[in-house]
């Protein structure tokens, strides 16, 4: 709401023309706000109500604004694989409003609340932001799934030729 009026009382008159209104709503913004304007769909704002709609929707939904601790009390979860911890990580970021750190300080935030078993591989300071921290995570995370699989192959191969074996033995 704050956002919108303030913009309208730079605009002044430009305010009764709605095309103008539109096409100059994203240089007002900054942040997650442009990121948000920036990822719509072309062509999915038809005029001046759709789009204060919009971003009254996506910005004032009630939730309250999170904080640097809310942040970092975001941990991975049992069974939650890398790329679903990292998006609801973002996802906590989105909604830190007035939160100003670096790509490399958020992916320090996201490394700690990694699983023990994947950030032992790398050291928190090893990432430049979150997409690089993201594809060395997956990449762990595959290779740890894949040695999983293997073992555990190992041992049901191994479980049935001995009793492939006992078998043999009773007949």
């Amino acid at each position: 709401m704050e956002h919108i009026s303030r913009y309208d009382a730079q605009l002044g008159e430009a305010t009764n023309q709605e095309a103008l209104r539109v096409r100059l709503f994203p240089l007002s913004l900054s942040g997650s706000a442009f990121s948000w304007f920036a990822s719509l769909a072309p062509g999915s704002i038809q005029n001046w109500a759709d789009l204060e709609k919009r971003f009254h929707s996506y910005f004032f939904t009630g939730v309250t604004e999170m904080s640097l601790s809310d942040l970092m009390a975001v941990k991975q979860k049992a069974g939650e694989s890398v790329a679903d911890y990292i998006q609801r990580f973002r996802t906590m970021r989105g909604r830190c409003y007035n939160l100003n750190l670096t790509e490399q300080q958020l992916a320090e935030i996201a490394y700690a609340g990694l699983f023990s078993k994947i950030k032992e591989k790398f050291a928190p300071h090893e990432f430049d932001g979150l997409a690089q921290l993201t594809r060395r995570a997956i990449s762990q995370e595959e290779s740890l799934n894949q040695n999983r699989n293997r073992r555990y192959q190992q041992t049901a191969y191994a479980g049935f030729g001995e009793e492939v074996g006992e078998e043999e033995i009773d007949t």
